[in-house]
């Protein structure tokens, strides 16, 4: 039941919608006489075909010639003046809208284009949405290797890894490593990653040699395949890791320490020869200041021709009072 009411009308107001369809009965009913009358309703669909297509229809490549395109048809049976609006989106991101029966893309496929892309068809309240998912397909750019190494020099025992990454590429991608010749690879991997990696737990001298690696993927026309760049790798004897080892653990901490040491000498002895400088140019001003020559009469003189004896007397410093004195001796 849908409402009742006890008067002479009953009624019913609303947006139509596709749930609405049915069949419907009105109940008449006084003291015992029952009158029912029954109508089919069908809520027709505004939209006699409503299209959200992408093209190419199989998988998308980079470069490709990238086509989405939102149609719709309104039914005949609807007589509006009405204009369908129609909106492609792309996440949250309104790409066109049209109050047209059609709205289109047409562009060069990029990577940025992957994504959900939605049409939305709308005519008064109608709504109608169709999403589709697209994934543009990227070939792998040209692989790097790299060495997690100091000059691609490895002692022997030591961890060696080798790391073959792309800066682009659709997964998954094949990582192959080979040492010398492309004839036989010594490792190989297919991962949804940017990188593979390749690891010799413990290296050894036998392990020296030219490396390179190839990243693959189908992401093309026809299957893509670059190689990266070469590395020479050098793995050193027992007696070249003791000297690897002397140098970094025991040389170059003593050299350190000496050149502190040295250092520390150098600012004393400069600090020394200075202070005695300062002191001896102190002295010297001092003592000039200081000598005053005296002259003391020792004797009288035994005859006329007789000369005086005379002889100086350097005074002691000075104490800031006397700087002068006369002394006679009979």
């Amino acid at each position: 039941m849908i409402t009742k009411n006890v008067t002479d009308e009953a009624k019913i107001s609303k947006k139509a919608t596709a749930d609405d369809t049915g069949l419907y009965t009105c109940h008449a009913k006084w003291k015992e006489t029952l009158k029912i009358i029954e109508k089919q309703v069908t809520v027709a669909d505004p939209f006699s075909s409503h299209l959200f297509t992408i093209e190419p229809q199989s998988r998308i490549f980079e470069g490709d010639d990238f086509i989405i395109r939102c149609t719709v048809q309104i039914s005949s049976l609807i007589l509006s003046d009405t204009k369908t609006e129609l909106t492609i989106t792309k996440g949250t991101t309104m790409i066109t809208k049209n109050v047209t029966d059609e709205a289109k893309i047409s562009k060069k496929a990029t990577a940025d284009d992957t994504g959900l892309y939605t049409c939305h068809a709308k005519w008064k309240e109608t709504l109608k949405i169709i999403e589709k998912q697209v994934t543009v397909a990227v070939p792998v750019s040209k692989p790097s290797l790299r060495l997690t190494a100091f000059n691609s020099i490895v002692a022997q025992g030591d961890r060696l890894q080798l790391t073959c990454a792309v800066v682009r590429g659709s997964w998954p991608i094949i990582y192959t490593f080979y040492k010398g010749t492309p004839e036989k690879y010594l490792h190989q991997s297919i991962l949804n990653a940017t990188a593979g990696v390749y690891i010799i737990p413990s290296a050894d001298t036998a392990d020296s040699g030219e490396y390179f690696c190839r990243a693959e993927n189908n992401a093309g026309v026809k299957h893509r395949c670059e190689r990266s760049q070469n590395i020479n790798i050098n793995v050193k004897g027992t007696k070249a890791m003791w000297l690897k080892y002397y140098l970094q653990r025991i040389l170059v901490p003593l050299l350190l320490l000496l050149s502190s040491i040295f250092l520390i000498y150098v600012i004393v002895q400069y600090r020394k020869n200075r202070r005695r400088k300062i002191m001896t140019q102190q002295n010297q001003g001092s003592v000039k200041e200081n000598n005053v020559v005296v002259y003391s009469k020792v004797k009288e003189k035994a005859h006329p021709n007789e000369e005086e004896d005379t002889f100086n007397i350097p005074s002691s410093k000075g104490t800031g009072t006397d700087s002068e004195c006369d002394c006679e001796i009979n």
